[in-house]
C-alpha cells in the first residue's frame, strides 16, 4: 500500500512540475505573443554545413537560446559596453546589429569566443533600400569587399589532386581583396545562433522588446549534424528512419544541359574534339539558409548565356547548311553547373560519372551519354560580367592557360588558342579587353583542364587577379546595390560579342561586322525578372509567365519538400515525378532555357514528333495552359503557356490550368533540355555503397589513370548540410515572450505546492476508504467483463489501469 502511494506521489509531483514549468522561461509557448518563422528570405537563419574535416555555421541549443535584445549602434558600443560586460544585469543578451555597421561586424568575428560569456545569439537587421555608403559608424571607404568568403574562394575542398612533387591544386586565384569586415563569415563555426531579419515589422517588435526589462527573445535553430560530413553521414545511415531521423543531408547539384543541335538516342557518341562547351555557374551562397542573392556572381552570366542560346537558336538556318566535317565543331553544349561554390560539385560530378564509371548509362541524360570529356574541343566560361559600379568602369579580362600561338600570318587557325582568337576578334570589333595568363583555380573550366589538359578553354570575366565585385558571395549582391539600366547595357554588349564570336567559330569565317543581333528586350526582361525581382516575369513575348519564385535563393540546397518531389533524371528509366504546386529557382531557369532553345513547329500530328528516331523531346502545344511537361520526356514542371497574344496566362508558381486557348493553330514548341542531379563524389560513393572512401584512393585511381597519369593522390571532400529539425514542417524561429516576474514565480510555486498537497490528501482518503470508491463499481464491471484487467490470488483484485489495490469479501 505504501509502495503504491509513493509511486503515485512521484507521478503527481512530476506532472505538476511539468505543468508549472509552462509558466517559466524553459517552456514559454503559452507566453509568446509574437512568432517569426524563417519561411522566406525576410527571415533567414545561419545554417551548419560540413566538409570532410570541419563544420561551419551556427546552431542554437536544442530548446533555443533565450536572451534580452540589445541594439548595437556602432563599434564603440561593442567595445565599451558589450566586451566590458556592462549589461550583465540583464542576464544573457541577444545582439541586434545593422548589417552595414561594419565596425561591429568586424568586432563580432574577432571576439566571438569572448562574447559567448554574455551573448547567446545575434540578429543581423537590414533596412531595405539603405545605401551601403550611408553607414554613420564607420566609413565604407575603409573596406574593399563585403564577401562572406575566405580571401581564396573555393579552395581547400572538392577533389584535391596531389602531383609527384607534392604540389596541390589549391592555388589561390583570384583573390578577394581586403580589408573585409565579413571575411570568412560563412566558413567560421560560430558559438551561437545568428539570424538575418529584413522584415520591418519584426525589427520594430525587437526594439519594443528591448525597452521592456522582462521581455526576451528566443532564437531556435538547433542543428542535428555534428563534427564533419563523414561522421554525420554515417550517423544518418545508422538511423532507423532515414526521413525523420537523419542528421544531415547532402548538398546536391542540379545541372542544366542543352545543345544547339538535337541529339538522338540511336546516334553514336561524338568524336574526340568536336564539341564547343559554353558554361556558367548556377549558384552562390552566404552563411544563411534561404538568402543567397547572386546578381553579379550568378545571374549576370546566366542572362548572357540565355541570350546567346536564344540568338543562335533563332539563326540556326545560317549555321545548318554548313558541311560539318573533319575537325569542325559539330555541336554546342550549353552547361549550367550547380554547386560550383562548394568544391565544384556539379562539374566534378559530371566529369567523373560521364567518363570514369563503368555503368555510366545510369547517370545523366541522353545529352551526357553522347558527350564525353574527350569530345570537348573548346570551352568558354562566363562569370561576373557586370563590371565595376562606375558607369565607365567596364573592363573585362580573358583568362586562359593555353599560350600556344603560331605566327599570325600562317593562317593555321587550328594552332591558335581560343583565347588568342577571341582577343583578335575583340580587337577587330573595337572591344577593349585585357588578358590574364592563367585560368583561376576557382573557375569551372579549370576543373575540365585538370582532367584533360588538351581542352582549349577561356574564361571571360570582369576581374583579373583580384575579384572586383565587392559583393561576391555577399548579402549585398542584390538589386539594391546596382543600376539596372547599366546592367542591361553591359550584358547586351557582351551577349552580342560572344554570340558573334561563336558564330565565327561555327562557320570558320571572319566577318567585317556583327552578323547576329541579340534580343535586348529579352535581356531587359531577364534582368527585371532575375535581378529586379518583379512580381510577374513576362518572357518570350509573354508566352511564358513566372511568378512567386524566390530568385534571391541561389544556393545549391534543397528543402525537405523539394527532396520529396524531385527525381534524378536518367535515360535508363522513365520519370515518375510527383505533381507540385510551385517551382524553385533551378526549375524556373530550366523552363526559361527550354524556351530560349525551343523550335516552333506544326504539331497537328504528334506521332511524327514524339520519340522520333528514338529521341525524347519535350513538346508544349501553344495556345494552351499546360500544367506540366509531357510525362514521356526529360522534364516536367508547372508553367504557363500563352497563346501569342499575351492573354489568358496562368502563373508559373500557381500551376496553370488545364486547357484553354487554342489560338496556337496546331503549333508546338519542341526542345531538348535536361536537368541532372548529382552529389559530391565522396558523398555519392557512400550513398551507392561503393568502397571509394577518402582513404581508398587506389581503387579510384584505377578508373582515373588514363587522364590523370601524373597524380599520386586524390582526396575527396563532401559538403553536407545539417538538418535543423526532424520534422520538416517546423522551421527555425524567432519568438518574443514576456519573462514572468519574481512574484509570479513565487505565486506559481505556492499554487503548485497547494495542488500537490490536495493530490496527496486525495490519495490517502482513497486508501482509507476503498469500499466507497471501488466496491460497487468493481462488482458490476467484473460481471460484464469490461473495463478492468484483474489478477486473482489471496482474495485480491489488482486493477492495472489505476495501479490501485483493494480487497473484497468473498471469492471471485
Amino acid at each position: 500500500m505504501k509502495h503504491n502511494t509513493f509511486i503515485i506521489l512521484i507521478i503527481v509531483v512530476f506532472s505538476d512540475a511539468h505543468l508549472f514549468d509552462r509558466f517559466q522561461s524553459h517552456r514559454i509557448d503559452q507566453l509568446i505573443y509574437r512568432r517569426y518563422e524563417s519561411i522566406s528570405g525576410d527571415i533567414s537563419f545561419c545554417i551548419r554545413r560540413f566538409n570532410l574535416t570541419h563544420s561551419t555555421g551556427c546552431s542554437s541549443s536544442k530548446h533555443g537560446n533565450n536572451g534580452h535584445p540589445y541594439q548595437v549602434y556602432n563599434q564603440l558600443d561593442m567595445k565599451e559596453k558589450i566586451l566590458q560586460k556592462q549589461y550583465q544585469l540583464y542576464g544573457p543578451i541577444i545582439l541586434l546589429i545593422n548589417i552595414r555597421d561594419f565596425g561591429s561586424i568586424e568586432y563580432l568575428r574577432q571576439y566571438r569566443h569572448r562574447l559567448v560569456e554574455l551573448v547567446v545569439g545575434v540578429i543581423f537587421i537590414e533596412y531595405r533600400k539603405q545605401s551601403i555608403v550611408s553607414n554613420s559608424s564607420s566609413s565604407s571607404s575603409l573596406y574593399k569587399s563585403y564577401s562572406q568568403e575566405s580571401d581564396c574562394p573555393n579552395t581547400g575542398y572538392g577533389i584535391r589532386i596531389v602531383d609527384k612533387n607534392n604540389r596541390t591544386n589549391d592555388e589561390c586565384s583570384p583573390r578577394i581583396t581586403g580589408p573585409n569586415p565579413y571575411e570568412n563569415y560563412a566558413k567560421i563555426s560560430w558559438p551561437f545562433p545568428i539570424f538575418l531579419v529584413r522584415n520591418k515589422l519584426a525589427i520594430e517588435e525587437f526594439h519594443q522588446c528591448q525597452r521592456q526589462y522582462n521581455c526576451r527573445l528566443q532564437l531556435k535553430s538547433f542543428m542535428y549534424g555534428t563534427l564533419n560530413s563523414q561522421r554525420c553521414l554515417q550517423r544518418s545511415q545508422n538511423a532507423m528512419d532515414m526521413v525523420e531521423s537523419s542528421y544531415c543531408k547532402l548538398i546536391r547539384a542540379r545541372n542544366l544541359l542543352a545543345t544547339l543541335f538535337p541529339i538522338y538516342e540511336n546516334q553514336s557518341r561524338f568524336e574526340n574534339r568536336s564539341i564547343l562547351m559554353l558554361t556558367a555557374r548556377l549558384d552562390s551562397f552566404t552563411m544563411f539558409d534561404s538568402y543567397s542573392p547572386g546578381v553579379d556572381s550568378v545571374y549576370s552570366a546566366i542572362i548572357v548565356m540565355i541570350s546567346i542560346v536564344d540568338t543562335l537558336n533563332r539563326n540556326q538556318h545560317l549555321i545548318l547548311p554548313m558541311n560539318r566535317t573533319g575537325s569542325q565543331i559539330k555541336n554546342i553544349l550549353y552547361a549550367f553547373f550547380d554547386g560550383e561554390s562548394f568544391g565544384h560539385i556539379g562539374s566534378n560530378s559530371w566529369i567523373f560519372y560521364n567518363n570514369f564509371m563503368d555503368d555510366n548509362s545510369n547517370y545523366g541524360s541522353i545529352l551526357s551519354s553522347k558527350i564525353k570529356l574527350k569530345s570537348i574541343k573548346q570551352a568558354i566560361e562566363l562569370n561576373q560580367l557586370i563590371g565595376g559600379g562606375d558607369p565607365n568602369d567596364n573592363e573585362y579580362w580573358i583568362h586562359s592557360d593555353n599560350d600556344h600561338v603560331v605566327d599570325q600570318n600562317d593562317g593555321d587557325d587550328e594552332l591558335i588558342s581560343i583565347a588568342e582568337r577571341f582577343s583578335r576578334f575583340c580587337k577587330r570589333n573595337k572591344f577593349s579587353i585585357s588578358t590574364q595568363q592563367s585560368l583561376p583555380s576557382s573557375c569551372t573550366v579549370k576543373q575540365f583542364r585538370r582532367y584533360d589538359p588538351n581542352i582549349d578553354a577561356l574564361l571571360l570575366a570582369s576581374y583579373g587577379s583580384e575579384i572586383r565585385n565587392p559583393y561576391f558571395h555577399s548579402l549585398f549582391d542584390s538589386r539594391d546595390y546596382y543600376d539596372l539600366e547599366i546592367i542591361v547595357k553591359r550584358l547586351h554588349v557582351i551577349a552580342d560579342l560572344v554570340s558573334n564570336f561563336i558564330f565565327e567559330l561555327l562557320t570558320e569565317q571572319q566577318y567585317p561586322k556583327y552578323q547576329l543581333k541579340s534580343d535586348k528586350n529579352l535581356i531587359r526582361n531577364l534582368v527585371d525578372c532575375l535581378i529586379g525581382l518583379v512580381p510577374q516575369c513576362h518572357l518570350f513575348d509573354s508566352k511564358l509567365n513566372i511568378s512567386g519564385v524566390n530568385f534571391e535563393f541561389t544556393a545549391p540546397i534543397q528543402r525537405e519538400t523539394d527532396m520529396m518531389i524531385n527525381t534524378i533524371e536518367t535515360r535508363s528509366s522513365n520519370l515518375k515525378q510527383r505533381m507540385q504546386s510551385n517551382i524553385d529557382v533551378k526549375r524556373s531557369l530550366q523552363t526559361i532555357l527550354f524556351y530560349a532553345n525551343a523550335k516552333k513547329i506544326n504539331c497537328s500530328s504528334s506521332s511524327s514528333i514524339v520519340d522520333q528516331d528514338g529521341t525524347s523531346f519535350t513538346i508544349i502545344p501553344l495556345g494552351q495552359n499546360q500544367s506540366f511537361f509531357d510525362h514521356h520526356h526529360d522534364y516536367r514542371s508547372f508553367i504557363a503557356i500563352g497563346d501569342g497574344s499575351g492573354k489568358n496566362h496562368a502563373n508559373a508558381a500557381a500551376g496553370g490550368g488545364g486547357g484553354g486557348g487554342g489560338g496556337g493553330g496546331g503549333y508546338c514548341l519542341v526542345s531538348q533540355t535536361v536537368m541532372e542531379l548529382s552529389e559530391s563524389t565522396y558523398a555519392e560513393y557512400i550513398g551507392k555503397g561503393l568502397l571509394l572512401l577518402a582513404d581508398d584512393v587506389e581503387l579510384l585511381r584505377q578508373k582515373m589513370n588514363e587522364l590523370m597519369a601524373t597524380a599520386t593522390g586524390v582526396q575527396f571532400s563532401s559538403w553536407t548540410e545539417s538538418n535543423y529539425h526532424k520534422n520538416p514542417a517546423n522551421r527555425p524561429v524567432i519568438m518574443i515572450f514576456i519573462e514572468q516576474s519574481i512574484w509570479m514565480k513565487m505565486f506559481s510555486i505556492i499554487i503548485g505546492m497547494a495542488i500537490t498537497a490536495i493530490s496527496i490528501w486525495s490519495i490517502r482518503l482513497i486508501e482509507r476508504n476503498p469500499e466507497k470508491f471501488f466496491l460497487n463499481q468493481t462488482n458490476g464491471n467484473f460481471d460484464s467483463g469490461g473495463g478492468f484487467v484483474t489478477i486473482a490470488g489471496q482474495n485480491e483484485i489488482r486493477t492495472l489501469s489505476t495501479t490501485m489495490s483493494c480487497r473484497i469479501n468473498g471469492k471471485i
